[in-house]
């Protein structure tokens, strides 16, 4: 005689389950660097900080900006207003043709330097791109930062990005 243990079967829920290490990150995050040289002025943020989007993160010094601001539009102030003279001579047949092309040719190549100093003029002044928290500062008030130079890194961790190796045998 063998003892058997009877049992009966019944159907209930069977949860396959594998732990995989895995590594979260922020779902966007960036390098703010600067596009213009000079000095830095103010660093305005901390590790850690809570940023808005357009919030003010670092000021460049733009002294040096700013005069070429000022010398680029007074050359383009002034162009303008010889191709202006220039139109009004044209119409009466005082100037020529080529030299009216010429004065035309001047004042877009002067306003393209004065747009060029006024974005210059305005980098100065590194924003927050989206709303976020200051990660990382590599650099700090009174450096000079170069055109490139990192000098902050932002994260958004509203979301998050969840980065798993699955092994080739788990993934069926």
């Amino acid at each position: 005689a063998v003892d058997v243990t009877v049992k009966a079967v019944e159907g209930r829920q069977f949860d396959d389950m594998v732990e995989l290490p895995g590594v979260i990150g922020a779902y966007t995050e960036t390098n703010l660097s600067a596009q213009v040289s000079g000095t830095i002025l103010e660093f305005l943020v901390k590790e850690g900080d809570l940023v808005k989007k357009g919030d003010l993160i670092v000021k460049i010094d733009k002294r040096d900006y700013q005069i070429a601001l000022n010398r680029a539009g007074a050359e383009f102030e002034f162009s303008k207003n010889e191709f202006n003279r220039s139109e009004q001579l044209l119409k009466s047949n005082a100037v020529n043709l080529s030299n009216h092309e010429s004065k035309k040719n001047e004042c877009l190549i002067k306003q393209s330097a004065y747009d060029n100093a006024k974005l210059a003029f305005e980098r100065c002044e590194i924003t927050a791109p989206f709303d976020g928290i200051v990660d990382k500062k590599f650099s700090e008030a009174g450096e000079i930062a170069s055109l490139g130079m990192r000098l902050a890194k932002i994260i958004d961790i509203s979301k998050v990005k969840v980065n798993v190796g699955i092994p080739e045998k788990d993934i069926a």
